[in-house]
């Protein structure tokens, strides 16, 4: 849920595969409703925009013609390169090693 969230509230305007992704769930009903659920933590969020959701979404764009297919194929190596890190990420956490007392930002530095 964390990166869901995190991606929807990126800074500037949503990239237009991201949104014709969400336009393309909230066009079917029950893809809306699997929607409510992942807002109300009952569905994960991989569940709903699944990769072929994303490479519907992202034909639907191609056939429109309205962007560049370069730009839509750039836009889908984007979202896949960060899903591929997060997943990484969630699978082999890195922890900071806790520093001795004294040192900056630590308790007992002067």
């Amino acid at each position: 849920m964390y990166w869901w969230a995190r991606e929807m509230g990126r800074s500037g305007a949503q990239l237009p595969l991201i949104k014709e992704l969400f336009r393309g769930l909230g066009s079917d009903p029950r893809s809306l409703r699997a929607l409510h659920e992942v807002v109300f933590h009952r569905r994960r969020p991989y569940r709903v925009m699944s990769p072929p959701r994303v490479l519907a979404a992202t034909g639907r764009l191609l056939i429109g013609g309205d962007l560049p297919r370069g730009e839509v194929v750039s836009e889908l190596r984007t979202l896949a390169t960060r899903d591929f890190q997060r997943r990484l990420r969630t699978r082999r956490p890195v922890y900071e090693q806790p520093g001795q007392p004294g040192q900056p930002g630590q308790p007992g530095h002067r």
